[in-house]
């Protein structure tokens, strides 16, 4: 309902004014803030997280796709730059991904998943 109430585009005020009415219960905007947070990290982690446990086998194709490139042209720094890079890979590219998402969803639900 939570999650409902404000894809509506209700502010937490007004959700928690509708559950006193609705259910009787009283819970602050400050508790609904912090629970729709963790709702959206729930929603929003199954794609990333695949992708995380997919990195090992993802960088296992790039470094068969580098042993065949001839990297000889390369300079002492853009070796180290690729390596650098390669390095950050398995944690970049899932941060990637949620950015992509999050965009994604808030072109769909402006001010939603902001």
């Amino acid at each position: 309902m939570l999650m409902e109430l404000r894809r509506s585009g209700l502010g937490f005020s007004e959700i928690s004014s509708e559950m006193r009415l609705r259910f009787g219960i009283n819970i602050s905007p400050n508790a609904l803030v912090k629970r729709a947070g963790k709702l959206k990290d729930q929603y929003l982690e199954p794609l990333p997280e695949a992708i995380r446990n997919a990195m090992p086998e993802v960088m296992g194709v790039i470094q068969n796709h580098l042993e065949k490139t001839d990297l000889r042209k390369l300079s002492a720094g853009e070796k180290k730059a690729v390596a650098e890079v390669l390095k950050d890979l398995p944690q970049e590219i899932p941060k990637l991904v949620l950015q992509r998402m999050l965009r994604k969803l808030n072109e769909a639900h402006p001010g939603y998943y902001s």
